[in-house]
């Protein structure tokens, strides 16, 4: 009988065991329609900020501190290297209009890195005599304490054939 008692006692004790056990959290899921609806709106306070020239507000309030922008072969390194080409490029081109169109956003599963795509144009001189540039980008996004800041600006420009 004793034999029984210590079986029934391990085996109470493994049920309250398990018992205690907590529950393994419920997966989350992302609203990736929400959130590509949430990188569209901040890639348009990007622009409303890059058409005011606030150099500032773009480096501070879009890029991570280790971003990187990559365009035509050039490539500038953190937010503080960014942030002077932005403004080298607005004391060079003060007359500068710039334009860009989102045609695509993907996030992923994890609702964390995401990716925009679209077209840009770029006049160095506003009414001036200087050709209008016109290209594609792509932006990799990262959310960081709720918030989509951008990782890697990337862009070319594209040049017609000729003929």
């Amino acid at each position: 009988m004793r034999g029984v008692g210590v079986a029934a006692s391990l085996f109470l004790s493994a049920c309250l065991l398990i018992g205690c056990v907590p529950p393994e959290p419920a997966a989350t899921t992302v609203d990736v329609a929400a959130e590509a609806r949430a990188i569209r709106d901040q890639s348009a306070q990007w622009l409303e900020w890059a058409r005011a020239k606030d150099a500032a507000a773009v480096a501070e309030g879009m890029f991570l501190e280790d971003a990187e922008t990559i365009f035509d072969g050039k490539i500038h390194r953190g937010r503080v290297a960014i942030l002077a080409d932005m403004e080298k490029n607005q004391a060079e081109n003060p007359d500068s209009t710039i334009s860009w169109s989102t045609t695509r956003v993907e996030v992923a599963a994890s609702g964390d890195l995401a990716f925009e795509r679209g077209s840009w144009t770029y006049d160095p001189d506003g009414d001036g005599e200087k050709p209008v540039e016109s290209g594609e980008y792509a932006t990799f996004w990262k959310k960081v304490d709720g918030v989509w800041r951008c990782a890697v600006d990337s862009g070319s420009t594209i040049k017609e054939e000729e003929e």
